[in-house]
């Protein structure tokens, strides 16, 4: 799975900061979304550690977050 995290929109209906999980399956072409994040952000780092994903740091409106997110994938 790819998973994409948080991010900005910037569309003409939308500004702001998503919370947003998405992921991608390459074996069956297909886009699941999943339990957003409690925080939305941009910028964060990501890792995956003993099958969990950790969403680290990253920026919300006005402020830099210090702050780590961790997600399990099995549980949602």
């Amino acid at each position: 799975m790819l998973y994409a995290v948080g991010g900005q929109e910037n569309s003409s209906d939308t500004l702001g900061h998503s919370g947003y999980l998405n992921a991608y399956d390459p074996v069956t072409s297909a886009w699941f979304s999943f339990a957003d994040l409690q925080q939305t952000r941009h910028r964060a780092g990501l890792a995956v550690l003993a099958g969990y994903l950790y969403s680290v740091g990253g920026a919300s409106p006005n402020t830099d977050l210090d702050i780590v997110e961790r997600y399990n994938p099995e549980r949602d």
